[in-house]
């Protein structure tokens, strides 16, 4: 199976999202044209970028991927922070991340990107995500 940073992130949110927030739709950015915020709130995950980095022998490398995550929605600014803060918590469970194979999964930026005059709420995370791979 082919290994994809973006692929975990949707699966490692959809599986912990708490019940007590309405969860969201969580689509991968390659699929933006189904965004129709008339149809629910959006998590809209995709890669920025990808490296490997030498660790030791046998030939281990740790991979460190940068993913965006994208929270949209027409609801309100709180309804936008609800959600910035339940990926904050799932992505801050070293439990989750650790079962999932990563060595670390780490928030690096937030910016709030909302556009006032559409009224649609965004919020960006910027998630560093690391594995220990052998060839």
């Amino acid at each position: 199976m082919t290994y994809d940073p973006v692929d975990d992130v949707i699966s490692i949110l959809d599986d912990n999202w708490s019940s007590s927030v309405t969860k969201p739709n969580i689509i991968k950015a390659y699929d933006i044209r189904a965004v129709d915020l008339r149809r629910g709130d959006y998590v809209i995950v995709g890669q920025v970028s990808e490296a490997d980095d030498y660790v030791g022998v046998p030939l281990e490398f740790r991979r460190t991927a940068v993913v965006s995550i994208m929270l949209k929605t027409k609801t309100s600014r709180d309804r936008a922070r609800e959600m910035a803060e339940e990926v904050r918590r799932i992505l801050r469970d070293k439990d989750v991340w650790r079962d999932n194979g990563y060595l670390m999964m780490r928030l690096t930026r937030a910016v709030d990107m909302t556009d006032r005059e559409r009224k649609v709420y965004t919020i960006v995370f910027d998630a560093m995500l690391q594995r220990l791979e052998t060839v």
